[in-house]
């Protein structure tokens, strides 16, 4: 019951809008589509994106959901999508 609860979030529209502008066009590579996407958006969608990968790296979206959003691609390249936001988060911060 306690995981069903703890990965009960099933939208993410932030980190969809970001894999579908960002990740896609730039093959993958997260690091330099966290720098362009924090150069070339408002403030408020970084924070939402942030907001949305802090629940992410807590575990609390439902991993389905973020198979879709994100493919599998991402676990096998860093481990987990919880390791994966954790990294887009340093990577964030470090933009800019």
């Amino acid at each position: 019951m306690e995981e069903k609860l703890e990965r009960s979030i099933r939208h993410v529209p932030m980190i969809k809008f970001y894999q579908t502008r960002y990740g896609k066009s730039l093959q993958g590579n997260d690091q330099k589509a966290a720098r362009v996407f924090k150069e070339f958006e408002s403030e408020e969608k970084v924070r939402r994106l942030r907001n949305e990968l802090m629940w992410v790296k807590e575990s609390r979206v439902n991993e389905r959901v973020l198979s879709e959003v994100l493919g599998r691609k991402k676990v096998s390249q860093r481990g987990s999508f919880e390791k994966w936001a954790e990294l887009m988060l340093i990577w964030l911060s470090k933009s800019l």
